[in-house]
């Protein structure tokens, strides 16, 4: 049992411890520095503005808020976000539809429609490249 009136004595002993073993207190870098862009919060990790929701015969532009994110050991990007209440994209969830496909500018992704949220809105997810680009007007 160690005395109380000696501070430090259950502090682990640094020479124990070994020279490179890090400081139980410390953490270090969570991986390489993959630059600016790769950050989270980068401004081609998200989308908000219009997009065009395809459904089978149905089309609708509707305001989304997307973000995409790399997963490192599948190797490939997620992407997902929200599409603001709409009733015709409401009514094609509702009759079973789950595929559709989204247009964003010039370019457009498969996804996936999710249960609509207390408001309204329909969650999607997508795989691989997200139907936003980085570059502005692209």
């Amino acid at each position: 049992m160690s005395d109380p009136a000696e501070p430090g004595r259950d502090a682990p002993n640094l020479a124990e411890r070994g020279r490179d073993a890090p400081d139980p207190g410390e953490r270090g870098r969570e991986g390489p520095d993959v630059g600016e862009a790769a950050r989270c919060g980068a401004p081609d990790e998200e989308y908000r503005g219009e997009a065009l929701i395809r459904a089978g015969e149905a089309a609708v532009t509707v305001a989304v808020r997307l973000s995409v994110r790399f997963e490192p050991i599948e190797g490939r990007y997620r992407w997902g976000g929200r599409a603001a209440p709409d009733e015709t994209l409401s009514a094609r969830l509702r009759a079973g539809a789950r595929d559709v496909t989204v247009r964003i500018g010039g370019r457009e992704a498969d996804a996936r429609l999710g249960e609509p949220d207390p408001w309204g809105g329909v969650r999607l997810t997508g795989v691989g490249r997200p139907p936003w680009s980085a570059t502005p007007g692209a």
